[in-house]
């Protein structure tokens, strides 16, 4: 939630503005794989602050979708949700690989990013330091892979990778359905100009609000100085959302 803290001060202090964290993040809990069991725990919590509607909901890159499904619960439970954003689109994930479960696939990314990094030393250092140093990743490899020493030093670090990968699982699982209302897309410029929200304005029904904002992705915009275009932004579509609010009331 750190990463929001900038964003949430930004909104102003009468702007109430409450994170929701992955299951699992703690190493005690089980992460979810799925993103319709995500929002059921996610909207428990919610309604523990808030009890009846309208609901405003942002989610950022995989949580944009969690915030979807959340507003598609609320609507089922005839509640109503008065503003829905996504800030940052995944972009489609690849297929699970090897049937691998989340634990596994974190795993073998920390290992890839660590043989990557000692890659890069590994070619600046020079003679008798290469043969020194190799020798020491190997013993640090094997202590931690063949020995189940992962969580030596810092269990935190596994604990938000198994929580990455359960939910590019969950993502790759999902098949959203069509929602009734509006729905505003934070999305990154990108020199490509794909269309990353096509299939989102297909499924929107109220129609996308698109707001284009610098920054390569929702991690980008959530950092200055892009935040600041992302919480202007954000301002005036949420008044304007309560606006409608109080109007249909």
């Amino acid at each position: 939630m750190i990463y929001y803290q900038r964003l949430a001060r930004l909104l102003g202090d009468d702007q109430p503005f409450y994170g929701l964290e992955s299951q699992g993040l703690d190493g005690l809990t089980q992460p979810l794989t799925r993103i319709e069991d995500i929002a059921a725990v996610f909207l428990r919590g919610i309604r523990t602050v808030q009890s009846e509607g309208p609901y405003y909901l942002l989610g950022a890159c995989i949580g944009g979708v969690v915030a979807w499904e959340i507003a598609q619960q609320l609507l089922a439970e005839g509640q109503e949700v008065g503003f829905l954003a996504m800030l940052g689109l995944p972009q489609q994930a690849s297929k699970a690989r090897g049937g691998l479960g989340p634990g596994a696939l974190a795993i073998r990314e920390l290992t890839m990013g660590r043989l990557r990094l000692y890659g890069e030393t590994f070619r600046r250092l020079r003679g008798r330091q290469r043969l020194d140093y190799l020798r020491q990743r190997i013993s640090a490899l094997f202590q931690l892979v063949c020995r189940g020493n992962w969580t030596r030093g810092n269990r935190g670090e596994l604990y938000r990778e198994i929580v990455t990968q359960a939910n590019l699982l969950a993502f790759r699982r999902y098949a959203p359905r069509p929602y009734a209302g509006p729905v505003v897309v934070f999305r990154a410029r990108r020199s490509d100009g794909a269309d990353d929200y096509a299939q989102w304005r297909e499924l929107a029904e109220g129609g996308v609000e698109v707001h284009t904002v610098s920054g390569d992705n929702s991690g980008l915009m959530l950092v200055e100085p892009h935040v600041q275009v992302v919480a202007a932004e954000l301002k005036a579509c949420l008044e304007r959302a309560r606006s409608r609010s109080s109007l249909a009331e």
